[in-house]
């Protein structure tokens, strides 16, 4: 067969085109150098455990579930709370969405770390972006997350406590130097959506969106080495023609133009633990609101979803902050500083832990509409690193590709 396009990368985009294609009834090949496909879309049956690979959530709000008819629902999600628990020099204290649960927001005022004025600020800024169309967030003034908090008049208290740790676990980086459209995106998303997990772990919705694609379709262990105007070569010296070619794997793997504004990639560590009794925090996800220490943010997955854990067992995971990378022995550490955080009252056993090299683009601006950068005659390369950092703009861009046919 000589298929009418060759995807160069099983990931997100990758799969978004190849399930949009075969609705089409293109004919088309993807090419995937790992044996899984998903990119960093991944979890681990580890000892009866779901591992993600990596902190990562499902986010409901996202437009491109219901543009591209993606029936999340199958997934059987469940979601987190919507808010956090904020530890603070061995007290907690929680921030909820008072519209959907007033009781527990309510509480927020008699706070140490949230001000009457910094909720109020929250519901102001709650308010005006559900009602701010996406294109226009992102044509926002190309200013810093943290200069953007400060200007629209949130406390320095509240940022280091809240907004720090929070947005430090989606940028995986933790000043706030990401561009304010993608925290405006991000905020938006959550007012209008939840943070959910799949049944059984994040890879769900791999084999969901890949479960509209033939096998034959699919091959994996193909790493491709050079591509040109209508053929690519994989490392094995087979040679692949089709007179579209799209590399939804970055451009840096190949000659061609590089999208400025891609600077590095951000990374990431993240220790999972099993445990016999749950913390009472539950559905939220816990914020350490230190400057010093290790943990930036820790969840229980099992406490939103059992199926992350054998019966009768809890599923704790805890992401570092990050300037800090995994280390063999740093574990014990770790339960330390939850114990002293009095996040954990009881015993917790070592699972594993998971180091994601090259987690997120790093991008000193941002653009909604992927950007599809031509490097040959046929050969065009997109993903969310056109765009900015989000499963969101990692399936825009794969329906962008299909368009161009």
């Amino acid at each position: 067969m000589s298929p009418e396009v060759i995807i160069v990368g099983g990931g997100i985009t990758g799969l978004s085109a190849a399930r949009l294609l075969s609705r089409k009834g293109v004919t088309f090949i993807l090419l995937e150098s790992a044996s899984e496909i998903g990119g960093r879309v991944q979890s681990e049956l580890y000892d009866g455990y779901s591992l993600d690979k990596g902190f990562q959530i499902l986010n409901t709000g996202y437009p491109e579930w219901e543009n591209q008819q993606i029936n999340i629902h199958a997934l059987s999600l469940q979601s987190f709370a919507s808010g956090a628990k904020i530890f603070q020099d061995g007290k907690v204290h929680t921030l909820a969405d008072p519209f959907r649960d007033g009781l527990i927001a309510f509480q927020a005022f008699f706070s140490k770390s949230v001000s009457v004025k910094d909720m109020l600020l929250v519901l102001k800024l709650r308010f005006l972006l559900k009602r701010q169309e996406i294109v226009r967030i992102f044509a926002m003034e190309n200013q810093s997350t943290l200069h953007f908090l400060q200007q629209f008049g949130f406390s320095t208290p509240f940022i280091e406590a809240f907004f720090k740790p929070f947005y430090s676990g989606i940028f995986l980086e933790s000043e706030l130097r990401t561009p304010a459209s993608m925290f405006a995106f991000v905020f938006k998303a959550f007012a209008e959506g939840t943070a959910a997990l799949p049944q059984k772990g994040m890879q769900q919705l791999v084999r969901l969106l890949s479960s509209e694609i033939n096998d034959e379709n699919i091959l994996t262990h193909s790493k491709v080495t050079q591509v040109q105007s209508g053929m690519v070569t994989l490392s094995d010296g087979t040679t692949l023609t089709a007179p579209n070619i799209w590399i939804t794997t970055g451009t840096r793997p190949f000659q061609g133009v590089q999208r400025k504004e891609w600077q590095d990639n951000h990374s990431t560590s993240v220790l999972y633990f099993s445990a016999d009794i749950a913390p009472k925090w539950g559905r939220f996800i816990g914020l350490n609101a230190a400057k010093t220490g290790l943990i930036n943010h820790f969840c229980m997955p099992s406490s939103v979803q059992p199926s992350y854990c054998p019966e009768g067992k809890h599923l704790l995971s805890v992401s570092l902050k990050p300037q800090w990378e995994y280390i063999e022995g740093m574990e014990q550490k770790v339960v330390d500083e939850l114990i002293a955080m009095n996040a954990i009252q009881h015993p917790v056993s070592f699972l594993k832990a998971v180091t994601v090299k090259g987690a997120l683009p790093n991008l000193v601006s941002m653009r909604y509409e992927p950007e599809l950068i031509k490097l040959h005659d046929g050969v065009l390369a997109t993903g969310d690193f056109a765009a900015y950092p989000s499963l969101n703009a990692a399936l825009h861009a794969g329906r962008l590709l299909v368009e161009t046919l």
